[in-house]
């Protein structure tokens, strides 16, 4: 694969310095400008606790040193004592506002990501080996993003915004109170001061070039790994496991590489701030200890500022340190998904699913002349049959949501569907893909995902909806007895039982949703006559209630007065795809029977 493939989406440009602030983290918190502005009043009282502090020893050490009356130390240092606690209550609130807000946007942003990933899966288009290439990386840079990148996009809501009002409000705050109580020491510091800007950009520019690098690493990274893992079966069928490793390791290398580049640019950066500050309280301290032995200058006023000459570059410093995870957040948001795809809701009442009717619908990928339409309501079947590759899948996913059609319509209890939202998703529909994902974990597990808690396999089995789903999908016996074992252990590629244990595993998945229309996809498929004959009676009695839909190449299952729809029963036309991924059409059209459409 292309790696220009991966820099296809960078829309920022290398060297440009990112601002202080991403407006884009706004679409993921609501809250977060309110949030920003009670941040920086809570650091202005610490500064100001911290001023009045740095005042109040000032007046003590000039009572010990000039000799004077000691009756109001007491009450100087009380005044500490509570300046003290407004300080820490002040920093420990504006913390606790940081890290709520970066929760917030954390899970906004996962929760995108995953709005994201479904609608990548529904995009992609079949046999067009480009856009799989695309869509793997795509892939590749959402569940980075989700990863790595969130906790990043975290670390910038929680540590640097916050580090970065400090660097706003801090110097601004102590350089005005010194410039009343000290011109010249103002002077020397402001002079010093004015100097760490530029060097930030210079440093800014050359984070921003390293870490597009180390992004661009770590996709690589993510895209090799997670390929390598899906096909580890067949590399290791091909004894090429070495090569694999090796690949796995050039992108681990390349990762590290950037990341320590990275890495050290942070340390020349934060040892150049730190050289400038020295030098700056230094000169600070020479000018107040020679103006102190003229008596030019009162011995409170120099310890003040000597006490609060550090903070100004103990503030730009923190913010230059985490300089790099605004970078980082920065690089990471350029993939970002929206949130409003997401957040956005349903405000009419939920489908019912008492009918369905399709009206006229032709999908993208349809490899057969002619449109579908058929209406069905509760306890109806109907059966979808035809040869392989005509775009009978498509045909469900247009169905439930997953895929948009090029003409005619889909209604709901007469509504129009359109692409459903994941809640309406699972309301209305029982869905069987053709192809179902797996999970680590136990073979109960994988059916029924968590809704019934982590208990043991025998007290899931007490749930009556449980147990009838479980008998549908020919998975227990009519005693309730296990046919095998639905405690063993099974990894994410379902390697621990058989491809049809694994069919019916999905299928009880499916049903144990619950949704009123049941779109089953070759439910039968790697299943044996028979037992394909036992499950489709169960399902028949399960659905009984319900609409049911199924796709299926045996036409044996499919008993006289069954409604049946047969797509490309003559020879389809042939289609292809260009190289922008475009479909090219080849061959004779076929014209659709539609004597032999919709039966019943």
């Amino acid at each position: 694969m292309d790696a220009h493939l991966f820099d296809a989406s960078d829309e920022s440009e290398p060297g440009r310095l990112r601002p202080p602030f991403d407006a884009r983290i706004l679409k993921y918190s609501s809250t977060l400008i309110a949030s920003l502005v009670l941040a920086g009043l809570l650091v202005a009282i610490a500064v100001g606790a911290e001023i009045g502090i740095a005042y109040e020893f000032g007046e003590i050490a000039k009572i010990f040193l000039a000799k004077l009356p000691t009756t109001s130390v007491t009450g100087r240092i009380v005044t500490i004592a509570i300046a003290s606690g407004f300080l820490a209550m002040s920093m420990a609130t504006s913390s606790l506002l940081a890290r709520v807000e970066a929760r917030k946007v954390k899970v906004n942003l996962r929760r995108s990501i995953v709005a994201k990933l479904a609608d990548v899966a529904v995009q992609m288009p079949p046999k067009a080996t480009d856009y799989e290439e695309i869509e793997q990386i795509q892939r590749s840079k959402l569940l980075a993003l989700s990863t790595l990148g969130s906790d990043q996009v975290g670390l910038y809501v929680s540590d640097y915004l916050p580090s970065m009002i400090q660097a706003v409000v801090v110097p601004g705050l102590i350089f005005a109170y010194v410039a009343l109580r000290d011109l010249t020491s103002f002077l020397i510091e402001i002079s010093t001061f004015l100097a760490i800007p530029p060097l930030m950009i210079i440093f800014g520019r050359v984070a921003e070039r390293r870490s597009q690098t180390k992004w661009r690493s770590m996709l690589r990274l993510s895209q090799q790994f997670g390929e390598f893992v899906g096909a580890m079966m067949t590399f290791k069928g091909l004894r090429a496991e070495r090569r694999a490793e090796k690949l796995i390791d050039s992108a681990s290398t390349a990762l590290l590489r950037d990341t320590m580049s990275t890495l050290y640019l942070a340390f020349i950066s934060g040892a150049v701030l730190e050289i400038i500050s020295t030098v700056a309280i230094a000169l600070v301290a020479v000018v107040m200890g020679v103006r102190l032995t003229h008596g030019s200058l009162d011995i409170a006023v120099s310890i003040t500022v000597l006490i609060l000459a550090p903070r100004p570059y103990m503030a730009i410093r923190g913010a230059a340190a985490l300089f790099h995870t605004n970078v980082d957040a920065a690089v990471a948001l350029d993939d970002a998904p929206m949130a409003s795809t997401l957040m956005s809701s349903s405000a009419v009442a939920p489908w019912q699913g008492q009918s369905i009717e399709v009206e006229g619908v032709v999908t993208k990928y349809q490899r057969y002349e002619g449109s579908i339409s058929f209406s069905l309501e509760r306890g109806d079947l109907q059966f979808i049959v035809g040869k392989s590759g005509l775009g009978k899948t498509s045909l469900l996913r247009a169905f439930v949501g997953l895929e948009r059609v090029e003409s005619g319509r889909v209604l709901i209890d007469g509504r129009e569907t359109g692409p459903l939202d994941s809640k309406n998703f699972a309301k209305i529909f029982s869905f069987l893909p053709q192809r179902a994902p797996r999970i680590s974990g136990s073979v109960m597990d994988n059916i029924d995902m968590g809704e019934f808690g982590r208990q043991l396999a025998q007290d899931r089995f007490s749930n009556e909806k449980l147990k009838s789903v479980l008998y549908t999908a020919s998975l227990v016996e009519d005693d309730g007895s296990e046919i095998f074992d639905l405690g063993a252990p099974m990894d994410d590629l379902g390697m621990a039982i058989s491809a049809g244990q694994m069919r019916r595993v999905a299928l009880a998945r499916a049903l144990l949703n619950g949704g009123p229309i049941l779109v089953l996809d070759e439910p039968t498929a790697n299943l044996d006559s028979d037992l394909a004959e036992l499950v489709i009676d169960r399902l028949r009695l399960f659905a009984k209630d319900k609409i049911l839909i199924i796709v299926t190449h045996d036409e044996s299952l499919i008993r006289e007065g069954d409604n049946v729809l047969r797509i490309g029963d003559k020879s389809p036309r042939e289609k292809i795809f260009d190289e922008d991924g475009r479909k090219s059409d080849l061959g004779s059209p076929l014209t659709f029977n539609s004597d032999e459409g919709c039966v019943g």
